[in-house]
């Protein structure tokens, strides 16, 4: 959005413990800070002619506010589950595509189509690796040619793979106590 001169923000309550570290690394840079921001603090800036763009989801029953999507003309989403019943009706776009690995794949190509140069930070690069390499198990399952050439080209836009995978790393406790478990 920020590539197309548009103003962006993302809306995110508390995140889950596996989005964890690479939420900490961006609220730690002003950009970005202010631009993370609550559902409720959401609902009052939002306007009837915005753009809300829902990602990783498309059933009701999984977004983080069906009231907040009301509050949107337009919607668009953009996701790799296959499709369900509780899907989100009236989207202006729904790009749903269940052969990729991740909607981080198809994210990363919509940006490769929609800029003849594009350009993003070593950060979002790294997030944008981080969920495919997430998804695809570090790319042992679900990964086809276009999964390889997504992440050849958060390579070449500065993501660093050491960098992911030590965000993403077990400590010992928490290996030893999985282990116990299991």
């Amino acid at each position: 959005a920020r590539g197309l001169g548009k103003k962006a923000v993302i809306i995110n309550e508390e995140p889950y413990l596996n989005i964890r570290p690479i939420y900490d690394k961006f609220i730690e840079l002003s950009e970005y800070k202010e631009d993370i921001i609550s559902l409720e603090r959401a609902k009052a800036k939002v306007k009837r002619e915005d753009t809300l763009i829902i990602v990783d989801v498309h059933a009701r029953n999984h977004v983080l506010s069906n009231d907040i999507i009301s509050m949107f003309d337009k919607v668009v989403i953009i996701d790799h589950h296959r499709r369900t019943p509780d899907q989100i009706t009236g989207a202006v776009l729904s790009f749903i595509e269940t052969y990729a690995s991740s909607t981080s794949e198809l994210v990363t190509e919509l940006i490769q189509y929609i800029f003849d140069k594009p350009e993003m930070s070593v950060l979002e690069a790294e997030a944008l690796f981080a969920g495919i390499r997430v998804d695809t198990k570090s790319f042992n399952f679900k990964t086809g040619v276009r999964t390889f050439e997504a992440a050849s080209f958060l390579k070449r836009q500065g993501a660093r793979t050491q960098e992911v995978r030590e965000m993403f790393a077990q400590d010992l406790d928490s290996y030893n106590r999985r282990a116990e478990i299991i």
